[in-house]
């Protein structure tokens, strides 16, 4: 059987305030992390946070296109910003469960060579941060690997929630 996408979740990290909530509250839920920090120009109604996304079956774009709507208007009403400490991790679920095709060196280095490639300064970035770094050094970091802050969380993540995190 050929591996598919099933559903898809983001976790979209940045400055939020209760009414950039009240409007991504029906798409997911906005929860406390402690690895984000403030801006130094952060308005004094804006706290860091991460959004994270209910699962989109991949087939409900419609509804992943309102989520990305619903944010914008929030970014526009000032409601909602990212600075430099935030991140955004998408997670894909697959059927069969374990989509052994991606589970892979082979993959993980074809799609940070995509990404070099296509995003080479955000990618240059990326080398020493320590929460998605993009080395992966044999198949058996993959496979057994519990170092979740990875460019692609491969088993940490799937071991939590079936799902593959894209950083």
């Amino acid at each position: 059987m050929k591996t598919k996408i099933n559903k898809i979740g983001f976790e979209i990290e940045g400055e939020f305030n209760t009414t950039s909530e009240n409007l991504v509250k029906k798409h997911g839920v906005i929860k406390s992390d402690g690895s984000l920090h403030p801006c130094e120009d952060s308005c004094d109604n804006l706290e860091p946070m991460e959004f994270a996304s209910s699962a989109y079956e991949i087939k409900d774009i419609s509804k992943i296109k309102n989520l990305f709507d619903d944010l914008s208007k929030s970014y526009l009403d000032n409601n909602f910003h990212y600075n430099d400490s935030c991140g955004f991790h998408i997670h894909l679920s697959f059927r069969p469960v374990l989509p052994v095709e991606i589970i892979s060196l082979e993959f993980a280095k074809y799609f940070m060579d995509k990404l070099k490639n296509k995003y080479p300064e955000e990618y240059k970035d990326r080398k020493d941060n320590t929460f998605c770094n993009p080395f992966y050094s044999e198949d058996r970091d993959i496979a057994y690997c519990n170092d979740r802050y990875k460019a692609i969380n491969f088993m940490p993540s799937f071991r939590k929630r079936n799902t593959i995190e894209f950083r």
